[in-house]
Order: C-alpha cells, then structure tokens, then sequence
C-alpha cells in the first residue's frame, strides 16, 4: 500500500503593527506573525524592525562626506530565516545623483559600534542607482544589527550641489521560499540633500575672457565642450565679490543659450532689465560681481564651465559694466 502524503494546513494569523518612534528619532518599529501547522509540527514567523534612520538623513558637503545608522532585525520567529535589508532612492531632483551615493552595509556587534568611522568587515557595498540589498542570516529569537553607511565623494558633492533624494529602507525575513514564510516590514522614508558647494577659484582653463563695447555692453567668452557641440546648454549667476556662493540667477533667453554649445559665450547689456533687477536685488547690488557659467551636456547634471569678474556700477541712475573688479 502506497501511503499518500501528508497535507500541510495553513493556519491563518497575520497580524501587523507599525509605530513611529519619538524624541525626534525617526525609528520604525513592524511586527507580524504567522503560524503554520503540519507535518512539521508548528512554527511562528516574526520580524521587528528598528530603523532609526535621523543620522542617514544628512546633508552632504565638503565636510560631510558619509553618514551612518545602526539597522536592527529582530527574528521574533521560532526558526531560523534569511533577513534582506533594502535601501532604494525613492525620488530624486537629479536623476543622477543616487548614483553617486555609495552604500555599504556589514553585521556589528550593537548600535553603538555603527558610526561614519566604523571600518566595516567584508561589507555588501553598491550604490543608489538601483536598490541596494544587504542579506544573511539570523537565528530564531535572535537580533542582527546591520551598519549602513551611505558616502559621497567630494567631487559628487560638487556635481549634485543643491540637490536632493528621498530613500526608503525597509526589512524582511524568510524562513522557506513560500509566501506563507515570508516577512516584510514597513518602508520607513527620510531625505539626503546635497549642500551648495563652496566655491574655490580654479585654472586658467576656468577663466572666461571679457570684452565688448564697454560701458554700453560687455561680452565674456569661454572655452566650448569639444565633442558635446549640439547637446551642450548653459545658465548664468551672479554673485557678489564677498559671498560668491550667494547667487541669483540671470535666466538666459533661448535666443541667448550659446546655442548648443556652438558660441558659448554670454552678452550683457547696461539696459537689459535683468542687470536692474540684480542691481536692486537683497542678494546682488552695484560693485564686484561674480559671473558663473554652468553646462549641462544632454540634460545631465549641471557642473561648472566658466566663472569671469565683471564691475556693475550707476552713473546718473543708470547701469555701466567693467571689466574685472577695482
């Protein structure tokens, strides 16, 4: 007699919390369980997670370059499961800029052990531009605590100033590869901006050259992005002498762009109503001035092309232009 095997009987119990942490942490805290009985006998399934994600939402600059929090997954279950901790770019201003955000995840001993300066052992590493997932495993009725550190380089903080994205981290646990054994925590959200950057005068290759029909207009030529005619569009700033990362905008005409990178150059004129506006603007005003020139290639991410030194005075009420500053 051939004996037929045993049916497994799911025994329904799913039950879900989720808890916003206070005292300005932004901890998450999920619980769900599940019981199943059958020819294995009976075993439960849960998962809370402690995500307290203040510290990994940081505003990157020069001077802060990484941020870092402790991840905790607690297996509330009564065997063994393989955990997944996700962490993906949910929304971005620059669709580059989770790309530039490196992420490294690895097991440490508690919480406190999980800083910026935490050298991690054999870390799961990646970065934003798709999600990134850190995996293992943890005993039944057992914690891992998993550090996450997010980076950028100097460089990136340059490229992206200004910009911003919103993460998602989020945790599970599977105990066998069937949806019945599977746990999944609430997403919990927090933002990563980029600083402006500081801005430090460069080379020569970053000077532009000024000239034209002064004082009645002025004209500064910079050197194009060879190999990127066509596709290459510019925006302009001004800033004064003394706080050159306080700028306000000179919003080009489309018949203005440098088209497409063909002429790049940009053409002022003393009774255009945009140099009146900077010249009463809070953030501008007659004197020095800053003139910055940034390009994007093909709609990416905007970096600094040309920066020149133009002087913006009144005579009898009206604007002239100056080349370089007194």
């Amino acid at each position: 007699m051939i004996r037929q095997p045993r049916r497994i009987a799911l025994i329904a119990g799913l039950t879900a919390i989720l808890t916003l942490g206070g005292g300005g942490s932004a901890a998450a805290y999920w619980t769900a369980q599940a019981q199943l009985q059958g020819s294995v006998g009976v075993a439960t399934t849960g998962l809370v997670q402690t995500a307290p994600t203040t510290t990994l939402a940081v505003t990157y600059s020069s001077t802060t370059l990484k941020a870092a929090a402790p991840i905790t997954v607690k297996n509330t279950g009564s065997r063994a499961a393989s955990y997944a901790v996700t962490l993906r770019s949910v929304s971005a201003t620059n669709a580059g800029l989770p790309g530039a955000i490196t992420v490294a995840a690895a097991p440490v001993a508690d919480a406190a052990a999980c800083t910026t300066t935490t050298s991690l052992t054999s870390p799961q590493t990646g970065t934003l531009a798709a999600t990134f997932t850190a995996t293992g495993n943890v005993a039944a009725g057992a914690s891992v605590v998993l550090c996450v550190q997010t980076s950028m380089t100097s460089a990136g903080v340059t490229t992206y100033s200004n910009a911003s994205t919103v993460l998602g981290l989020r945790s599970s646990l599977e105990y066998a590869a069937a949806d019945a054994w599977r746990v999944t925590g609430a997403e919990v959200t927090f933002t990563q901006t980029v600083a402006t950057a500081a801005f430090v005068p460069g080379g020569e290759s970053m000077n532009a050259t000024c000239g034209g029909d002064l004082p009645w207009y002025l004209e500064m030529n910079f050197a194009r992005k060879t190999g990127y005619e066509g596709v290459t569009t510019y925006r302009v700033y001004f800033a004064r002498e003394s706080t050159p990362n306080v700028r306000v905008q000179y919003v080009l005409n489309s018949s203005e762009e440098a088209p497409k990178g063909w002429y790049p150059y940009v053409q002022l004129s003393w009774n255009d109503a945009r140099i009146a506006s900077y010249l009463s603007n809070a953030s501008g005003g007659a004197g020095n001035t800053w003139v910055f020139v940034e390009q994007s290639v093909s709609g990416g991410a905007w970096t600094a092309a040309a920066y020149g030194k133009i002087r913006l005075t009144l005579e009898n009420g009206q604007p002239r232009l100056a080349c370089g500053w007194q």
